[in-house]
């Protein structure tokens, strides 16, 4: 999948008055590369620098009313320059360093963002500014965030994207009882669950560097699309497929409430799958119709099959939802998520049980349905073939980080261990694989803290827990079965 940006045509709620000029990637050195703080405006006056004043008034968009405490940053060059608020009749007048470009972003309890773009010229006009509308919260609107970049088939957020995660930052901040939906989406290029996977990492990415900016894990649900909905079905030209992978959010309620989803403390296997607040399939937004499944041993739920297909709204919110016709039979099957623990997909069976009574797992391997007996006879020869032997005795957890084909990069290293400073990074050779996991827990509770951390940090956002007894992996469902959780 060719995706080194995800991105969307507008803004979290845009006024623009200069046209955009490019949405050009940036090449920038990562390491060199710093987060960009929620600074506070140098308003020391330089030797032979010109001022000027930038006065205006903000109303709501919905009555036209004047709007109070507006909170309003002034940037430019991403440079902040001047921030103030409205005063109880919604004027402001800021003092900026003049500049030939500027953003003024604009925040307040109830309201989504607003930025408004100037040249030096429009900055200079006073009416420009006057009776800029901002538009109070709707839940469940879908609002673009563009600009967040991605390195080339990877979930990593790039330090292009800060600015425009730091403004998403800000309006939640903003508005502290606000829960979101952040949804990624990839093109159409590239297998079905590969895409689901790669959009629900960079979903989390964005989560982890929106957790480094102050907004905990509760207000935010990460969900990755894939390429299930795009804007332009039937992309060719690379601008259609640019438009397609986007990210975007929502409001949904107030903080409070949560998100089912399947091993939620491990690893997002290939996808598991999500229960939403609402059927999202329609016939503008179909069923995914007979997807490969990748190698290895999977797992997935077939809900149910019948004779014609079924309506959009038969799965009360499932997602990923496949149908898969059999032309000879005349059948059409119905199949939720793709797990890689039959202990997963029993949870998921558990839940779907409460509609679909009929609703079974079934087993695959290299794309082939086996009996689900014989997934047991192929889970322990794949694990007999796995000549990984991880060091300590008895039951212990660790936090793997990643596994490449080849050694990592020293710096790589470094980051690692200033993430975990306290404990002992390791290299394991695991089939064609090196693997790096760091630490040796006694509790899966601490271990995972660790792995939070990884998450938190951006970086390494594939981290995941891993139990080990007696120098072997086995399912964290087995390791809390030995020490009596479950």
């Amino acid at each position: 999948v060719n995706e080194e940006e995800l991105t969307a045509e507008s803004g979290l709620e845009e006024a623009s008055v200069v046209e955009k000029v490019s949405d050009k990637e940036q090449i920038v050195e990562k390491e060199d590369a710093k987060e960009i703080p929620a600074e506070s405006a140098d308003t020391t006056e330089l030797d032979n620098e010109d001022y000027m004043s930038l006065a205006g008034t903000v109303v709501s968009e919905q009555d036209k009313k004047s709007i109070p405490d507006v909170q309003i940053k002034v940037y430019s060059d991403d440079k902040l320059e001047s921030e103030g608020a409205t005063d109880t009749v919604g004027k402001f007048d800021l003092t900026v360093p003049v500049r030939d470009l500027y953003d003024v972003d604009m925040n307040k309890k109830g309201y989504f963002h607003k930025q408004v773009k100037l040249t030096k010229g429009e900055a200079k006009n006073p009416k420009t500014l006057q009776n800029i509308p901002m538009p109070p919260i709707v839940k469940h609107k879908s609002i673009g965030i563009p600009n967040v970049f991605f390195d080339l088939d990877k979930s990593n957020v790039k330090p292009e994207s800060y600015r425009e995660l730091n403004r998403l930052a800000d309006f939640m901040k903003a508005n502290p009882d606000v829960t979101i939906e952040l949804n990624a989406h990839t093109d159409t290029r590239g297998s079905f669950y590969y895409n689901i996977r790669l959009s629900q990492q960079r979903a989390a990415s964005v989560r982890a560097y929106l957790n480094k900016q102050g907004i905990p894990n509760k207000r935010i649900i990460a969900q990755g699309f894939g390429e299930s909905f795009p804007v332009i079905p039937n992309a060719i030209s690379e601008a259609d497929h640019s438009v397609n992978r986007r990210a975007e959010f929502s409001v949904t309620d107030t903080v409070g409430n949560e998100q089912w989803y399947i091993g939620a403390d491990e690893p997002l296997q290939i996808t598991g799958f999500m229960i939403l607040h609402e059927n999202i399939y329609s016939e503008k937004r179909p069923f995914t119709g007979n997807a490969p499944l990748p190698r290895g041993l999977f797992y997935r739920i077939k809900i149910a099959e019948f004779s014609k297909p079924v309506n959009y709204n038969a799965f009360k919110g499932l997602f990923p939802i496949v149908q898969q016709t059999n032309r000879d039979r005349h059948t059409y099957s119905y199949y939720a998520g793709l797990f890689t623990s039959l202990e997963d997909a029993e949870d998921g069976l558990e839940i779907i049980r409460r509609v679909f009574i009929d609703a079974e797992i079934e087993a695959y391997h290299n794309n082939r349905m086996i009996p689900l007996n014989q997934s047991y006879a192929v889970k322990e020869t794949a694990a007999a073939e796995d000549g990984a032997i991880y060091p300590g005795d008895g039951l212990v957890y660790t936090v793997q980080v990643g596994a490449y084909r080849h050694e990592i990069w020293p710096s790589a290293v470094k980051k690692i261990r200033e993430i975990a400073p306290r404990y002992e990074l390791i290299s394991i050779r695991d089939k064609s694989n090196i693997v790096y996991a760091i630490g040796s827990f006694s509790s899966y509770e601490e271990a995972f803290n660790t792995k939070e951390s990884f998450a938190a940090d951006g970086h390494f956002t594939d981290a995941f827990v891993i139990a080990i007894l007696n120098g072997r992996k086995i399912t964290i469902r087995e390791a809390k079965k030995i020490t009596g959780e479950e």
